[in-house]
């Protein structure tokens, strides 16, 4: 369940790509909005159900908070499996 403290604007939960090159970057695209909504309000809350699969992420999510595009992978920790958000600017293809 996504939450926020106060509204956001265009949030969007989003699949995205992880490559990595010949040394071992790493670049994150976005390949496509799965759901959106013009606002996040936190008198309600964005659900989703969703399953980790692997360490490699695959879904993401993005708003526009105080005017900046904001972007962060769904992700959980190696030590205790707690789910995490990272935040990470996408690659441009």
């Amino acid at each position: 369940m996504f939450t926020t403290k106060e509204p956001v604007k265009n949030f969007a939960y989003i699949e995205i790509e992880v490559v990595l090159d010949d040394d071992g970057n790493r670049s994150i695209y976005e390949n496509g909005v799965l759901y959106s909504i013009d606002e996040l309000t936190p008198e309600k809350p964005f659900v989703v159900a969703f399953v980790h699969m692997g360490h490699t992420p695959y879904r993401a999510i993005s708003f526009t908070h105080k005017g900046v595009v904001k972007y962060y992978y769904l992700t959980y920790s190696g030590e205790d499996g707690a789910d995490l958000l990272i935040e990470f600017t996408p690659a441009q293809r």
